[in-house]
């Protein structure tokens, strides 16, 4: 039996640097989507995707003119699905989430930029034997990430060899900083001594370029596991080949690029990687500060997120659908060391699933935010003691 198989990715800059980190705009996360199926599917999918896109051909953009996920714009989905202004919007993806059934296999790829580099300068240690590779690995992201620290930025930007350094310099800073609460920041301190062991035998790093290997590794994964054999994948043609070139190192013998305009499944592959990214996006931005802060703080979701209508709150139905029930499988969704964004994304899906109408959201709209902070705090509690 032969699958055909589709991907495309989210938005993305290929390169790291100063200006893209500190981007208004800017989104650490690296999100693919591939879609597939049997190919006796395809003539009947096929058919029900083009009468979605004639139903909304007045949102096709470009020239020649597609419709994707575009059309989606991240102030649409700021608070969530509830802050979504316009009706034709919320029915668009209603009615894009839909086409997905049991018939459709969905692999997921979360990619971390930070952790991107991160590993680089891991994989120039010697002696990674002898420590906790993952360990270090999410404690570094997670430092970056959180703290933000603008030489280390500078330092990536200017002059990768020297990244090495700045990262030592600033946890030095942060050790330092963190005597003056001991009890709190006793771990962390612990944690941050002996990430600086590794990076004092660590290579240092030539130049940071992208890879687009991780979302192709898991997707020959879960081919395997399927044992699918017979298959081919076509890729959004971008004219660098750099996508394409990843997919046959990962050992993806039928793969191609091929322009979206002429294969409904790139397209319907980026409406899904368009709605999931601008979606993370927004939760992110959500629970996290806008300018680092050095002692811990409590950020709840506000009741916006939560003020949503019977269509808006199925949205959130559907989209538990495509992500965790369709075709569900430990293979379908990727993501590297760093899966707190992953994690946080599903427990909002999953939390949403729970009621039954806007109507029981609406009862306790001002605990909301709250609950769904002990939600999301138990859902990435459960994953950690299950890794």
């Amino acid at each position: 039996m032969a699958y055909k198989f589709y991907y495309d990715e989210s938005s993305h800059s290929e390169s790291i640097t100063e200006n893209t980190l500190n981007a208004e705009n800017f989104y650490d996360n690296f999100i693919t989507v591939i879609v597939g199926w049997d190919e006796t599917y395809e003539s009947i999918l096929e058919t029900k995707y083009y009468a979605f896109e004639e139903k909304y051909r007045s949102r096709k953009a470009g020239n020649p003119a597609e419709l994707k996920s575009s059309t989606i714009k991240t102030g649409d989905v700021i608070n969530g699905f509830a802050s979504i202004k316009s009706r034709e919007l919320t029915n668009l993806i209603e009615d894009y989430l839909s086409l997905f059934d049991e018939n459709i296999h969905i692999c997921i790829s979360f990619t971390n930029k930070i952790e991107f580099l991160v590993n680089q300068i891991i994989e120039g240690y010697n002696n990674r034997f002898y420590i906790d590779e993952e360990a270090l690995k999410y404690t570094l992201v997670k430092a970056l990430r959180t703290y933000k620290p603008q030489n280390v930025i500078t330092q990536l930007y200017q002059a990768p060899s020297n990244i090495i350094g700045s990262i030592k310099a600033f946890l030095e800073e942060k050790i330092k900083i963190n005597k003056g609460n001991s009890k709190l920041k006793q771990i962390e301190n612990q944690v941050f001594r002996e990430a600086i062991i590794v990076l004092d035998k660590a290579s240092p790093l030539k130049e940071v370029t992208w890879d687009y290997s991780a979302p192709f590794m898991g997707f020959s994964k879960y081919l395997t596991h399927k044992e699918i054999s017979d298959y081919s994948l076509i890729l959004d043609k971008e004219g660098t080949e750099h996508t394409l070139n990843s997919a046959q190192k990962c050992g993806l013998k039928m793969v191609r690029e091929e322009d979206s305009l002429n294969y409904f499944g790139v397209r319907m592959a980026d409406m899904l990687a368009g709605i999931i990214f601008k979606l993370s996006k927004s939760l992110f931005k959500a629970l996290n500060p806008k300018v680092p802060v050095s002692t811990p703080q409590k950020i709840i979701l506000n009741e916006e997120w939560f003020r949503l209508s019977d269509q808006e709150l199925n949205v959130y139905k559907l989209l538990h659908k495509v992500i965790l029930d369709l075709n569900e499988d430990e293979m379908k969704r990727t993501v590297g060391t760093f899966y707190d964004d992953l994690i946080c994304f599903q427990a909002l899906i999953q939390y949403m699933n729970v009621f039954v109408s806007a109507d029981e959201i609406m009862k306790n709209i001002k605990m909301q935010g709250e609950w769904f902070n002990s939600f999301c705090c138990e859902y990435l509690e459960k994953y950690f003691t299950t890794i």
